[in-house]
């Protein structure tokens, strides 16, 4: 499996108290700027993000130290696709124009023999290539074909480890915006176990974005969730090849011609806190970080449950709590 550095930089993302809702991003190490850009107008703006221990375990992440970031490639494929129908036509009308080139342009100069020798020379030429370029076109079209999905990336939140059949990239620790924060940042991290660390100023100091862990929160939901109150949440990223992902909603089970990976319950943050947040399938037999039962807070998880009325009810049903299904196709 390739996975090869794209590039690295610092991780960035609005900051906590603004009241716009941001999403973290991975920002180059050595960013560019745009030309005359340099009056403060402000708009979207781009904090550090810094790490918050509590629900985010410390080690191996730091208090108030600024968090980097790597885009990867698992597999990239460049390729030059021809059009069969622009290739031919322009083919066949570069042929022509040649040909009538040596007919007429030859012929007075040359007798007819070797007008002739040089069109069949020609001919075998131009067969050669044609025959090349439908070659290579059909190889391109078999690769794309092959290798252009090849592979899918996702994150199990909630669990160590990824389903069967899926190769396991990493596991670690769920990372989000703190359920307060009015400007939160609404995307999650699958934070790793072993963080790396670029130029950092360790301390709550100066504007900044935050990163905090997650924590189960079930309350009145009864079944084995009920004994994860406060249990902080891992997660595991997993690689599948040639192969789609869907996530089902309201389903424990896949439709035909799709393979289940794993089912669970549709979890987001709570309606009336600060922080945007975003649904995610729990797995319906989740994983806690070891040593993380404390309520510290953070990024917190609720079940989430029907609302009549825009929402069909049948086949709905008025605050019942939501399933849902992950599954691939080859």
């Amino acid at each position: 499996m390739k996975n090869n550095l794209e590039y690295h930089g610092y991780l960035m993302a609005g900051y906590h108290d603004h009241p716009a809702g941001t999403m973290y991003n991975c920002v180059d190490k050595n960013p560019d700027t745009l030309h005359g850009g340099h009056a403060n107008k402000d708009g979207y703006l781009f904090y550090f993000v810094e790490g918050r221990c509590g629900s985010l375990k410390c080690p191996p992440y730091v208090e108030g130290r600024e968090l980097l970031c790597a885009m990867t490639e698992f597999y990239l494929i460049i390729v030059l696709l021809l059009q069969t129908t622009k290739g031919e036509t322009q083919t066949g009308s570069c042929k022509d124009m040649l040909q009538g080139y040596l007919t007429g342009q030859l012929s007075s100069a040359l007798g007819a023999y070797q007008v002739d020798a040089l069109r069949r020379e020609f001919k075998s030429f131009t067969d050669v290539i044609e025959k090349s370029m439908k070659k290579f076109k059909e190889e391109v079209n078999a690769r794309i074909q092959n290798e252009g999905n090849r592979n899918v990336v996702y994150t199990r939140w909630s669990k160590k480890t990824c389903a069967s059949l899926a190769n396991f990239v990493y596991s670690g620790h769920f990372g989000g915006s703190h359920y307060t924060d009015k400007g939160a940042a609404v995307n999650p991290l699958c934070l790793p176990r072993d963080p790396e660390w670029g130029n950092y100023r360790d301390g709550n100091d100066g504007f900044k974005a935050y990163v905090y862990g997650a924590e189960y929160e079930p309350n009145t939901f009864t079944s084995h969730f009920t004994s994860l109150h406060n249990h902080d949440v891992p997660c595991a990223v997993c690689l599948v090849q040639n192969k789609s992902v869907v996530k089902i909603i309201s389903r424990k089970t896949c439709y035909k011609g799709w393979n289940l990976k794993y089912e669970g319950f549709l979890m987001a943050g709570y309606r009336n806190h600060a922080a945007g947040s975003t649904y995610k399938c729990v797995d319906k037999n989740p994983d806690t970080l070891h040593g993380g039962k404390a309520d510290k807070d953070g990024y917190l998880f609720y079940f989430v449950e029907g609302r009549c009325g825009s929402l069909k009810c049948p086949p709905y049903v008025e605050g019942r709590e939501l399933v849902c299904a992950v599954g691939t196709k080859k």
